[in-house]
């Protein structure tokens, strides 16, 4: 798994601490479709203002729409808007230089999620099978 980035100053950086932090925050939202501008800014600590900037200077953020021009952000469009919180207040990434390669961290994010799914799906698959074996043996003892 690709973990570690050079930054342009050849300084390693730890993607996964920061991925893992953005899966916990993103587990922790209530399970709805969409979340108001306000909501996000609560959920980043970051203003209003700053979102709509991020959005200008990053092409990969796009939220949508209402008919009356109220952004709309989906959890895809919260991990963005977390790994560039992240890059940019914690790494210390510029805008233009975070801007060249948000296209490939937010790939390696997905790609992340998609591994810790899967090791999940199939430990669930297994308990699942231990505990449809425990109850053949229980319903034969009972018998």
């Amino acid at each position: 798994m690709l973990v570690k980035v050079l930054k342009s100053d050849f300084n390693m950086i730890n993607l996964e601490k920061h991925f893992k932090n953005i899966e916990s925050k993103i587990n922790s939202l209530p399970e709805r479709l969409n979340f108001k501008i306000g909501e996000v800014s609560s959920i980043l600590g970051a203003p209003n203002h700053v979102l709509r900037y991020w959005e200008k200077e990053f092409p990969t953020l796009k939220p949508d729409k209402f008919i009356n021009n109220q952004r709309i952000y989906f959890k895809k469009d919260i991990k963005i808007l977390l790994l560039i919180k992240a890059l940019l207040y914690e790494e210390k990434f510029s805008i233009e230089g975070l801007r060249k390669h948000l296209n490939s961290y937010y790939q390696q994010l997905k790609n992340y999620n998609s591994k810790d799914s899967v090791r999940i799906e199939q430990k669930l698959k297994g308990l699942l099978n231990s505990l449809s074996k425990m109850r053949e043996t229980l319903s034969q003892a009972s018998m």
